[in-house]
């Protein structure tokens, strides 16, 4: 025969139908042979430990492959197993062997075998696979809200990994930012600043040498008047002399005369010059370390004020960075389009929320809801859904999943520990003792 590729298969984008399934010998399951129609709701009741929740998983190994088979999976006492299902016009068949271990294979009825089946399954299975209420357990753990988080945005088509990272790189480089801001605020509290003081530092070899030019300047002074009073005295000591001999020094009078116009035209102000005070220097010199320690002071002050400034800068900017950051997620949320009305993300950690309220806080009513209409949106082109013990919900869960399973047209099949008429079957040594649905 030849080979079909199911990548050209006829069903395109449609979806698939149950048609039915024989499981013989696999866990607790001797021999169930059941045929399945659309939209029916099969439930296998009984009671404990007589094959109903071995059906389910021997379903389960059915349309999972080998990689889905159970240890030990072949009923005890027996040496092979088989697990048969019927979807549209294809067969599902694994046999299990406890020698030649198992083998799986997909044919279309008449025998054409897919040569990639998983393929094929995993157009069938969808994004959850067959239990209804796999999305609501996930709920009871924070890792399982996290993997809820992950499913919804998945299929909203939202992928925030890479916004999440650069939020989480801004945000945490705004608090090492915000870290130092405080830091120099800190130290800007702790620096003095005078007002009063020089902006430059007070220079002592500056002063050094203007008191040296001064000492010079005074020096010179003192030598000029001390020269101006000795030739005063000098003077006097000839007009004393001159008087006693002033009839015979005529001519000595005349060079007195020469003398004094030559003394008063040199020193002319000579006695008006004033010292240079050098006290005011001396005391700048005595106070410089100590001007110089409040300029350098000021000069520290101003730099952490910069530096403040340039930080207080960043930590808006990034501050904005993150604004921006959470408008553009909020964007993509707004315009996500999630497979229920109502159901979103929020959060840093982008936590699933239904009309506002956080999955967990939902009623057990809404959470089955939301779960059950989500297994269904994103359920692949066969449209099963499998519940084992569905007796732990009680009528109305029961009723809301059966109906919304049954109006997609799916399959829902189902284990009870139960022998009322809710149950289509009940299942006794691995067989069906009574068919309820008559």
């Amino acid at each position: 025969m030849q080979d079909e590729d199911e990548n050209a298969n006829e069903n395109g984008t449609e979806s698939v139908r149950l048609a039915g399934f024989t499981i013989k010998n696999i866990l607790g399951v001797k021999l169930v042979e059941v045929a399945v129609q659309a939209g029916k709701t099969i439930i296998f009741g009984g009671k404990n430990r007589q094959g109903k929740s071995s059906i389910l998983k021997a379903l389960w190994m059915g349309l999972g492959g080998k990689s889905a088979v159970y240890d030990d999976a072949i009923r005890h006492g027996q040496t092979q197993g088989s697990v048969e299902i019927d979807v549209d016009d294809y067969r599902v068949k694994l046999v299990l062997d406890s020698t030649r271990g198992p083998k799986f294979e997909v044919r279309r009825k008449d025998g054409t075998i897919v040569r990639s089946p998983m393929a094929l399954i995993k157009e069938w299975i969808g994004l959850i696979g067959f239990d209804p209420l796999e999305f609501m357990r996930l709920g009871q753990t924070r890792d399982g809200r996290a993997k809820q988080s992950e499913m919804l945005m998945r299929m909203a088509g939202l992928d925030f990994d890479a916004i999440d990272l650069e939020y989480a790189e801004t945000f945490e480089k705004r608090t090492a930012v915000n870290r130092d801001v405080k830091a120099l605020e800190a130290t800007l509290a702790s620096l003095p600043f005078d007002p009063e003081a020089p902006a430059e530092p007070v220079s002592v070899t500056d002063l050094l040498d203007e008191i040296s030019k001064a000492d010079d300047t005074n020096s010179e002074i003192d030598a000029e008047q001390s020269a101006h009073r000795e030739a005063l005295r000098l003077l006097k000591a000839a007009e004393e002399q001159a008087e006693k001999m002033e009839k015979a020094l005529a001519d000595q009078r005349a060079d007195i005369k020469v003398a004094q116009e030559s003394i008063a035209k040199l020193y002319a102000g000579v006695e008006d010059l004033e010292h240079i005070d050098t006290t005011p220097l001396r005391n700048q010199i005595a106070t410089a370390e100590q001007t110089n320690a409040v300029v350098r002071a000021n000069e520290a002050h101003k730099k952490a004020k910069a530096r403040l400034a340039d930080e207080q800068v960043k930590q808006s900017e990034l501050t904005m960075d993150l604004d921006a950051i959470k408008a553009k997620k909020a964007t993509d949320l707004a315009n996500a389009r999630f497979p229920l009305d109502g159901l979103s993300v929020r959060g840093e950690t982008n936590d699933p929320v239904y009309n506002g309220v956080p999955l967990e806080n939902l009623s057990d009513s809404e959470q089955i809801m939301v779960s059950t209409e989500l297994a269904l949106a994103n359920a692949g082109k066969l449209k099963l859904a499998m519940i084992d013990g569905i007796e732990a919900l009680d009528a109305a869960s029961i009723k809301l999943i059966r109906d919304r399973v049954e109006a997609r047209g799916g399959n829902l099949i189902a284990s009870m520990v139960s022998d009322s008429e809710d149950c289509s079957f009940i299942i006794e040594g691995g067989e069906i003792m009574e068919n309820t649905d008559g």
